[in-house]
Parts: structure tokens; C-alpha cells; sequence
């Protein structure tokens, strides 16, 4: 690999780390473009070269830990794998916010990745779903069917929790385990 390239991944990897302390003491709309561009070492104008806009950059800190968080559980029930999303993403609520509204974002490398990670998260529910509840395969809609449905309460628990209808993450898991046992029920 070139020196360029080198120093380019290393100014990009700087700035994500950068912005997400930031992010995480500050919050994404308290946190400007100059401070993580002070933080990590480059200039202004390089942090918008790398990722575009300011909700690119949010995009790509949150992408690493999508990516990690569809390797967690797949072994274990669904509430075991959602368990960890939805901790990330009642904690994080600017990337919360910004991941529900997934199909508003402009193209980019940084959205294609998201969207990436995104897909993958419901191949791996359809896969538990595969797993723990064979007699779905036989039944007359497609196993993508149950984990579409099964990503939907995820995605309203989420949802609910982040607007406050839901009083606390005990209950609002509670509410989706619920929800998953009846949509899976025969």
C-alpha cells in the first residue's frame, strides 16, 4: 500500500475515533466538525473529505459496532441478539435517530456500508428464526416473512423506549420478548 493511502486510512481512523468520544460526551449535535477535526489531528476540510457530511461521520462510527453487534448471539434466542442492539441504540440516539431514518440519507460509501450492516442484522434474525423455529419453513410465508415482522417490534420497542412510552429498557425488552413470542407462536 502507498504512503498516501497509509496516512489517508490513518487521518480516517483518527477522526472516527475522535468523533466518537466526542459524540458520546458531547452528543452529535453539540459536537462540531472542528472539534473532531482539532482532536484528531487534521484540519476541517479533511474530515469533510473522508466522509461528506456530518451525518456520514455519524454513520461511520456507528458502523464498526453494527458490524460487531451481528457477530454477538446468533447462537441464542432472539431476544439474546437484540438484547445488545437495543442497548446501542437507546444509548445512542442520535445514531438511533439517524438509523430509523436509514432511507432518507444520501448515497455514499458511508451509507452503503450502513445499509450493509443493516441487511445483515435481518439475515441473521432470519437464521435464528431458521434455527429455533423450523416449522416456519414449511409454512406458507418465506422465513424472511417472520424476521421482516420480527425486526418491526424491534424497531417499535426502539422507538418507543427512545420517545419515553416505554418507562425504562427492563420493560421495553420485556414488551419485545412478549412481542416476538406471540408473532412466532403457531
Amino acid at each position: 500500500m502507498k504512503y498516501t493511502q497509509n496516512r489517508s486510512r490513518t487521518a480516517q481512523e483518527n477522526i472516527i475515533k475522535a468523533a466518537r468520544k466526542l459524540i458520546a460526551a458531547n452528543g452529535f449535535e453539540n459536537t462540531t466538525t472542528e472539534e473532531i477535526a482539532k482532536k484528531a489531528g487534521v484540519s476541517k476540510a479533511s474530515v469533510f473529505a473522508h466522509f461528506g457530511d456530518k451525518s456520514n461521520l455519524l454513520i461511520a462510527v456507528g458502523i464498526a459496532k453494527m458490524e460487531r453487534l451481528n457477530e454477538l448471539n446468533k447462537q441464542g434466542s432472539l431476544i439474546e441478539f437484540y438484547t445488545p442492539w437495543f442497548e446501542f441504540l437507546a444509548k445512542n440516539k442520535d445514531f438511533s435517530n439517524l438509523y430509523f431514518n436509514q432511507s432518507s440519507l444520501p448515497k455514499g460509501r458511508w451509507t452503503s456500508q450502513f445499509l450493509r450492516s443493516c441487511n445483515d442484522q435481518e439475515n441473521v434474525v432470519a437464521q435464528i428464526i431458521q434455527r429455533l423455529e423450523p416449522s416456519k419453513l414449511g409454512n406458507p410465508h418465506p422465513v424472511g416473512f417472520y424476521a421482516r415482522g420480527a425486526q418491526a417490534f424491534f424497531y417499535q420497542t426502539v422507538i418507543y423506549r427512545n420517545a419515553g412510552w416505554l418507562k425504562n429498557d427492563s420493560e421495553a425488552l420485556l414488551a419485545l420478548e412478549n412481542s416476538l413470542t406471540v408473532w412466532l407462536a403457531d
